[in-house]
């Protein structure tokens, strides 16, 4: 799923996974803003933000009692609106590529979805390092649907993470804003006629980074872990 990155206070500008997983819904916090900050008590900030995400999945299912690996590769464009700057939504559309060797089937359709993440908590009140400037706590959910080979492919994805983010108040125009690490657990449930999902597969871990730049740039990448399953996603995108 779509995630989002954080932001530099002096980019001054919203810029996240998995998956996921996973890119920021929020902008900078002005400076006058409390050092810690709880999610949806933020102000309103409305603005729009768009961009491509890939994910590259391989996952472990069962049709008719046996066991296959299914390989299902996603990349769509996406827009989102931030409701608050603590609070985004968002629309996505693009193809999914479905492939499973054992039952023959190599196909892709469009896929389509929506999405919502959010920031619960945005915090520079505790430094451990001295080059660690805010820590996050972000939560995101998605459900998208395709239908590749009439496979009727739903997929509800989730994460929380928590987050370190490094801003670089120096020099913006050749080095990033901000960059970023997270971790934390994701949960996906897949949907697709004819098949059962591993029950071992709806939880696991995600694991990534993220860079924001000047002009609202961002990209970040990752991976999410599971049982017997794998999934590497990337998110690149711009804020209007």
């Amino acid at each position: 799923m779509i995630t989002f990155p954080s932001v530099s206070r002096a980019a001054a500008v919203a810029v996240a996974a998995g998956f996921a997983v996973s890119a920021s819904a929020s902008p900078a916090l002005p400076e006058d803003a409390p050092v810690s900050h709880y999610g949806l008590a933020a102000a309103d900030l409305h603005d729009f933000h768009g961009g491509i995400h890939g994910s590259f999945a391989k996952r472990n299912v069962k049709a008719n009692g046996f066991e296959s690996e299914i390989k299902a590769d996603r990349v769509n464009a996406y827009l989102g609106y931030d409701l608050t700057r603590a609070l985004t939504v968002y629309v996505l559309g693009g193809v999914l590529d479905v492939e499973d060797e054992d039952e023959g089937i190599d196909d892709s359709s469009s896929a389509w979805g929506a999405g919502l993440w959010a920031r619960l908590i945005d915090d520079d009140a505790v430094s451990f390092l001295p080059t660690i400037s805010r820590y996050h706590l972000n939560f995101g959910v998605e459900y998208s649907y395709s239908d590749p080979a009439d496979l009727a492919w739903s997929q509800v994805d989730g994460f929380l993470t928590f987050e370190i983010v490094n801003e670089n108040l120096l020099n913006n125009e050749f080095f990033p804003a901000t960059a970023s690490i997270f971790a934390g657990p994701v949960f996906t449930y897949v949907d697709i006629d004819g098949y059962d999902q591993v029950s071992d597969n709806n939880w696991g871990i995600t694991v990534g980074g993220a860079l924001t730049f000047g002009h609202g740039c961002f990209v970040n990448g990752g991976c999410d872990i599971f049982n017997d399953d794998s999934c590497g996603y990337f998110t690149a995108g711009v804020r209007f």
